[in-house]
């Protein structure tokens, strides 16, 4: 199947595009920043009291045994509660915070006329997607985290790009909050 690039985009200018964006997205680059990325919260059983030697872990009644004065409840068995705990890894991506400079010309008018640092376009490797897929927030550079934490959260879906073998995606992040 032939297309209108056939002849002018060969695999040699393939290799130096691919060279040429895989050194900006090197994590040695400048041009590169850290992404913190915020799984959703799973949930874990925890329990407080530990169990005491001697005795098992949940307490059972055994039929013709003294009923214990804590109406049938191991004193030692204390309510196990569900903690949630976040999972977050950092990754390297090229962030672009002036919606003016955004790449693609799927943008509304609104975000390319938004204030900076309410939208952010991120874009990475195409090994990355399916962490990006699952994440729930971002904070974006974080490298300032303690002067400005701003969390961001996905606004629209990752959009492959490449000369014809796609490795590169790009996302636009809202600012949560």
């Amino acid at each position: 199947m032939s297309n209108l690039f056939d002849g002018i985009i060969t695999p040699e200018l393939q290799d130096l595009f691919n060279q040429g964006v895989s050194e900006l997205l090197d994590p040695t680059n400048t041009l590169t920043v850290k992404c913190r990325i915020i799984y959703p919260a799973t949930t874990y059983d925890v329990s407080d009291t530990p169990s005491l030697v001697g005795k098992p872990h949940a307490f059972h009644y055994i039929t013709g045994a003294p009923i214990p004065p804590s109406a049938f409840a191991d004193p030692a068995e204390g309510p196990t509660e569900q903690k949630a705990i976040q999972t977050t890894e950092d990754i390297d991506v090229i962030a672009v915070f002036d919606p003016k400079k955004f790449v693609g010309g799927n943008l509304s008018d609104i975000i390319k006329e938004a204030d900076p640092y309410t939208y952010v376009q991120i874009m990475g490797f195409i090994s990355l997607l399916p962490k990006i897929q699952q994440a729930q927030e971002f904070i974006v550079n974080t490298e300032n985290e303690n002067y400005n934490r701003m969390r961001y959260v996905r606004l629209s879906e990752p959009t492959p790009l490449g000369l014809f073998d796609k490795n590169y995606f790009l996302c636009v992040l809202k600012r949560a909050g």
